[in-house]
C-alpha cells in the first residue's frame, strides 16, 4: 500500500503486513448529523481500493428563540432539534424536562414551554441525555427586557412638585 486518504486528505500510515496498514488522520471534519467517510487505499501498482461508511456527529440545533434574542415576557418557549444521537432519552432546558417528538430522519424535536427568565441577561443551560447516559450540554443566551413603566419625569416636573411640597415618596 503506497498511500491512504480519508475524504481526500492524506492519512499517516504504518505498514503492519504486506497488504495491511494502520492509518491515522487527526481532525477529520464532519458535518453535524450523518457524514460519509470515504477511505481510499492506493497500492504501489496504482490499483485503488475504496471503502465508504457513515458516521454520526451529534448536534443540538436551537430553533427558537435565537441566541441573542431580546424578549419582554417573563418566560419563553425553547424549541430545538437533537440531531445524530443514537437514542435520546430526555432533554432538559434550565432544569425543566422538554417534550420530545421523534422525526422520520432520526432527529428528535424538543420543546420546553414556560422557561422562566429574570430581567437582564439570561444564560439557559440545557442537555440532551441518551438512554446510555451520554450527555451533551448546550446553552442559550438571551435577554429579558425590563417591563415598561411610566415615563420618567422631566426636571421641570420634579422642580414643580418639590415647590408644591408634594411628599418625596410620592415624587419618587
Amino acid at each position: 500500500i503506497a498511500s491512504v486518504s480519508v475524504n481526500g486528505q492524506s492519512a499517516f500510515f504504518k505498514p503492519l503486513a504486506l497488504q495491511t496498514v494502520e492509518f491515522d488522520l487527526r481532525d477529520l471534519p464532519l458535518s453535524p448529523g450523518m457524514s460519509a467517510v470515504v477511505v481510499v487505499a492506493t497500492a504501489t501498482d496504482k490499483s485503488v481500493n475504496q471503502m465508504t461508511f457513515k458516521v454520526t456527529r451529534p448536534e443540538v440545533r436551537l430553533l427558537e428563540p435565537g441566541t441573542g434574542t431580546e424578549v419582554s415576557e417573563s418566560a419563553v418557549r425553547v424549541r430545538g432539534l437533537a440531531v445524530g444521537f443514537r437514542d435520546v432519552d430526555r432533554v432538559e432546558v434550565a432544569g425543566q424536562p422538554a417534550t420530545l417528538r421523534r422525526r422520520d430522519d432520526g432527529s428528535v424535536e424538543f420543546e420546553a414551554a414556560n422557561v422562566p427568565l429574570t430581567v437582564g441577561p439570561n444564560n439557559l443551560q440545557g442537555s440532551v441525555v441518551t438512554s446510555s447516559g451520554n450527555r451533551q450540554n448546550f446553552s442559550l443566551d438571551l435577554t429579558r427586557k425590563a417591563p415598561p413603566g411610566p415615563p420618567a419625569l422631566t426636571l421641570e416636573e420634579v422642580d414643580t412638585a418639590l415647590r408644591n411640597e408634594l411628599p418625596k415618596n410620592r415624587i419618587a
